[in-house]
């Protein structure tokens, strides 16, 4: 072999492409449980984010020509309360999501969130004397007997309920309008209310003897 007859230069051009990523993007539509819910992300099928991944969170549509850049942000958003609309339907909440991830090309999804109101049952149950008058009685939120579950810093009122007799008998309450929130509603520690995270039916049964 001779090595002396040449000089030699050597070059080449070696590419490595990105490939595309497994990106799962999971909503939630559940009844209101006063816990804050989002959208669950997940890339190449593991239960944990890849290191170094990065994922932007927006809820305005990338593709819409009211997206700006900046709408992205790394807080995923959350929701806790309902939001009706004004039929009184649960408003859904498109989060738009992308993710970032080196020797991978960036993956795009969505999805849903929303929060349903929760059912709750009120019954009420009661005796009296008869007395030739006329008496009543109320129906208050200590006749809940489904749904409600107490939470630390919000208490649940019910009111103008009544069931009114006179005569030996037994009168019921016929159940409400369940999107009428007029007469249910949660009491909150800041001093507002709200009237959107259940609906509700009332029922009663009172007797007089």
């Amino acid at each position: 072999s001779s090595f002396d007859n040449y000089k030699y230069q050597v070059s080449g051009k070696f590419t490595i492409e990105a490939i595309d990523m497994t990106l799962s993007v999971d909503g939630y539509e559940k009844a209101y449980d006063a816990k804050s819910h989002g959208v669950t992300v997940t890339v190449n099928k593991q239960e944990e984010l890849p290191e170094g991944a990065k994922v932007y969170y927006s809820l305005v549509d990338p593709e819409s020509e009211d997206f700006d850049e900046g709408n992205w942000s790394e807080k995923p958003p959350k929701w806790k309360d309902v939001d009706l609309d004004s039929d009184r339907n649960p408003v859904s909440h498109t989060v738009y999501v992308k993710v970032e991830l080196a020797n991978y090309n960036t993956a795009y999804g969505n999805a849903d969130v929303t929060i349903l109101q929760k059912q709750i049952k009120v019954h009420g149950e009661d005796t009296k004397p008869y007395n030739s008058e006329y008496q009543i009685m109320d129906i208050t939120a200590d006749d809940v007997v489904e749904g409600y579950e107490p939470v630390e810093g919000e208490t649940l009122v019910v009111r103008g309920h009544k069931i009114r007799g006179k005569d030996v008998g037994i009168y019921m309450q016929p159940y409400n309008d369940p999107d009428d929130p007029s007469y249910i509603s949660v009491n909150k520690a800041d001093g507002t209310s709200s009237f959107d995270n259940y609906k509700y039916q009332v029922s009663g049964k009172f007797t007089i003897e």
